[in-house]
C-alpha cells in the first residue's frame, strides 16, 4: 500500500493505493459490487488504459456513489486507468489498513523498467493459500528452495497490526465499556431520584 495521487475530471485527490495481480480478488474469494474484480489481461504492462478497482469508500465519499462509474477514467501516478469495478462495503483487499483503489501490479510498475531483475528490491508480499494437509514450514521451505533465499510465512489476518496497536485497541475498548457502565449508573440514579420525588409529591397530594 503506497500513497497516491488520482485525477479524475480535471480534480486531484490522495488516495492509498494497494498494488495488486489480478488473482488477488479471486485468493480471497471476493466479488465486486459494482463490475468487476481484475480478471485475466487486467495487469498486462502494455494494456492502453488498465483496469483499476475502487473500494466502497472512496466510492461514496469521492465519486458520491456514482452507478454510472465503471468506465470512467482516471489518472494515477501520470497514468490513465478505467475503472473496472466497485468492492463491497468494508473490503480492503489482504490489508487491515485503509485502502482506496486496488491498481494492477504490472501497470503501476511500467514507470520502473527493470525492476523484476534488481534481486534486492522487494515490494511486493506473496499471498498463499495453504492446501489440505500443507504447513506453513512447508510452503516456507519450499518457496526458500526456489528464490534460494530464507522465506518466512505469517497468517494473514491481523498480521499487519502491531503489539501496541493491539494495547492501544484493548485499552480503548475497556475505557469505552467504562463510559457505558457509569452513563448507565447516572441513568439509573437519575430514574430513582425522579421516583422518589413522584412518590413524594403523590404523597401529599393525597394528604390534602
Amino acid at each position: 500500500r503506497s500513497a497516491a495521487t488520482i485525477l479524475i475530471d480535471g480534480d486531484q485527490r490522495n488516495a492509498n493505493a494497494m498494488l495488486v495481480s489480478r488473482e488477488h480478488f479471486a485468493l480471497l474469494g471476493a466479488q465486486a459490487l459494482l463490475g468487476r474484480a481484475l480478471g485475466p489481461g487486467d495487469d498486462d504492462a502494455g494494456a492502453p488504459a488498465p483496469a483499476v478497482v475502487l473500494t466502497h469508500a472512496f466510492w461514496r465519499t469521492s465519486l458520491r456513489e456514482d452507478r454510472g462509474v465503471i468506465g470512467r477514467r482516471m489518472k494515477i501516478a501520470g497514468i490513465e486507468y478505467t475503472v473496472a469495478g466497485v468492492m463491497p462495503r468494508g473490503f480492503s483487499g489482504h490489508a487491515t489498513t485503509e485502502v482506496d483503489v486496488f491498481v494492477p501490479f504490472a501497470a503501476a510498475m511500467r514507470n520502473s523498467p527493470g525492476w523484476d531483475r534488481e534481486a534486492f528490491r522487494n515490494i511486493a508480499s506473496v499471498l498463499v493459500r495453504l492446501a489440505a494437509g500443507q504447513t506453513e514450514a512447508a510452503v516456507a521451505a519450499q518457496a526458500g528452495s526456489v528464490l534460494e533465499r530464507v522465506v518466512v510465512t505469517k497468517p494473514l489476518s491481523g498480521s499487519e497490526v502491531g503489539e501496541t496497536e493491539k494495547r492501544v485497541a484493548l485499552w480503548l475498548s475497556a475505557l469505552a465499556v467504562l463510559v457505558l457502565i457509569i452513563g448507565l449508573a447516572n441513568s439509573a440514579i437519575l430514574l430513582t431520584v425522579r421516583a422518589v420525588r413522584g412518590r413524594h409529591e403523590q404523597a401529599i397530594r393525597t394528604a390534602l
